[in-house]
């Protein structure tokens, strides 16, 4: 062998045990990297579930109370009942992601918004009464103007005769 060949492979053994470690080292950074990420989405998912859990139980106590979603003060000690319960079952999650029980109640409202969303028997507004509904379906209606240009205009408008005192009959 020339002389040549030997200090390559001098150099080769000298340096392949630190190629080697550094090598295991980056392979464990590169684990535990994963497995910090990986527990944090579990936990994550954990915590996103669990919320969502406790919006649906703020909906089913105020439905099982006979409340409405307007009554707030109902409403906001369910939230805080639902919230409580997070503290308690996830406070790892919680001090991971840095969250606060307020955070947490705005993500709980939040969640129930969602479910009421969902719900086709909650309604925002009052149901309207029979006999205005009747009313407003009688209101008179103007044409639109028809456009030479063929230009679309807009849709017929209720015409409404407001008395000067709405109070006052025939004013």
């Amino acid at each position: 062998m020339s002389d040549a060949a030997i200090n390559a492979q001098a150099i080769i053994n000298i340096v392949q045990p630190f190629i080697l470690d550094a090598g295991g080292v980056v392979f464990a950074a590169i684990t535990a990297y994963l497995a910090k990420h990986i527990k944090n989405a579990k936990l994550r998912e954990a915590l996103e579930s669990a919320i969502q859990r406790g919006a649906g139980g703020v909906y089913e106590a105020i439905v099982a109370q006979a409340g409405s979603i307007t009554d707030v003060p109902l409403k906001n000690a369910q939230i805080a009942t639902a919230v409580n319960s997070l503290l308690v079952a996830y406070p790892v999650a919680i001090r991971t992601f840095g969250l606060t029980p307020e955070t947490l109640h705005e993500m709980v409202r939040k969640n129930l918004g969602t479910l009421l969303a969902a719900d086709p028997n909650v309604t925002v507004l009052p149901p309207v009464p029979p006999l205005a509904a009747q009313l407003i379906n009688a209101l008179p209606t103007v044409a639109p103007n028809p456009s030479p240009e063929g230009v679309a205009v807009a849709p017929a408008v209720p015409v409404v005769a407001v008395p000067a005192n709405p109070m006052q009959p025939g004013a």
